[in-house]
């Protein structure tokens, strides 16, 4: 069993790891769309198996929350609402 601070250092490893592949991978991302783009494929085969990426496309909608609280009312918002914790691990220098 690790202690405490050991726990705590292979998250911050892990954490940081995540950070660099994250940023791989954007770009990678970015790399693929631009060939879509300039190619019009929509799906593209990996190297090692029958799997690989397809292009999908769709249309995301999101919520103006500050116009729909000026028009609606902030009670009409607070009754069309769910709330749920969030419980998450930051990286801080402080206690």
């Amino acid at each position: 069993m690790k202690t405490i601070n050991e726990a705590v250092q292979r998250h911050l490893d892990i954490t940081a790891q995540i950070k660099e592949l994250t940023a791989e991978r954007s770009a990678l991302g970015e790399a693929i769309t631009a060939h879509a783009d300039d190619t019009g494929e929509k799906f593209f085969p990996g190297t090692e198996d029958d799997h690989g990426l397809k292009l999908v496309e769709t249309v995301r909608w999101t919520l103006d929350q500050k116009s729909v609280k000026e028009e609606l009312g902030e009670d009409w918002v607070v009754a069309h609402s769910k709330q749920g914790l969030v419980r998450s691990l930051r990286l801080s220098r402080e206690a």
